[in-house]
């Protein structure tokens, strides 16, 4: 990592860490023993990366890698909350210069256990992310990822989701970023053809302060030996270049 961060210092970049989420677990509630060990680990681990790399002009910020899925939380916000509050608290402490960013996935809904699944609406992401980032009084920046590679959000809905994501961050006086997927991710994974991936850019322009893109390295670099990603990454500078243009 030392290399990598040296590197992206002499070109400027902006290099956002990240781990695991805040316990180690990521869609379940460990045993209390579990989680105080996974706990102690960690935060060796963390303190450790922190420590090392602080000085690296590039290290400007950690992602925190809780996508939290609210119906793993019975839809209830205070308990992931407390926990990506804790986890941003903790590492401000450390390294106060970090940005600290949040994922929000436009995930489907159900209202409980038995309940079909169905397309989130504003009103239900209104309710559990408005509790959450009015609680994340460390977390600067939310990431909306737009679910489309994914299936789990059609354009309609995460246009008017990441509108809803964006009233809530203007609300706390958060960034409101948005995660645009490049590829298709379900039954296969696959590299979209511009077509697919300029409607996801145009969306998350009107709401984000910043777009990033998953996953760039397997689905839009021009090194990774995949010609559907060279040829995307081709595509994407010409788009670039002609909105830039304009």
């Amino acid at each position: 990592m030392g290399a990598i961060l040296s590197r992206a210092d002499a070109l400027g970049m902006h290099v956002y860490i990240s781990d695991t989420t805040p316990n180690g677990y990521m869609h379940e509630q460990p045993a209390p023993e579990a989680e105080a060990e996974a706990a102690r680990l960690l935060g060796r681990y963390r303190r450790q990366v922190l420590d090392r790399y602080a000085e690296h002009a590039s290290m400007v910020g950690y992602y925190m890698n809780f996508e939290c899925f609210p119906d793993d939380y019975v839809n209830d916000a205070e308990v992931p909350a407390a926990q990506a509050e804790a986890l941003a608290t903790w590492v401000k402490g450390i390294n106060p210069k970090l940005k600290i960013i949040q994922p929000v996935g436009l995930y489907r809904w159900r209202d409980t256990k038995e309940a079909p699944w169905r397309h989130v609406t504003p009103a239900e992401l209104t309710s559990f992310w408005q509790p959450f980032i009015a609680a994340a009084k460390h977390i600067d920046v939310f990431l909306a990822i737009d679910g489309i590679g994914t299936g789990l959000s059609p354009l309609n809905h995460t246009d008017v989701n990441q509108a809803c994501i964006r009233n809530l961050c203007d609300q706390y006086d958060k960034e409101m970023w948005t995660d645009v997927e490049c590829a298709e991710m379900r039954r296969r994974y696959a590299s979209y053809p511009i077509g697919r991936l300029i409607p996801s850019l145009e969306i998350a322009a009107t709401h984000a302060e910043h777009i990033v893109t998953f996953d760039y390295i397997n689905y839009l670099s021009p090194g990774n030996g995949r010609s559907p990603s060279a040829a995307l990454y081709r595509h994407y500078k010409v788009y670039r270049q002609s909105v830039l243009k304009d």
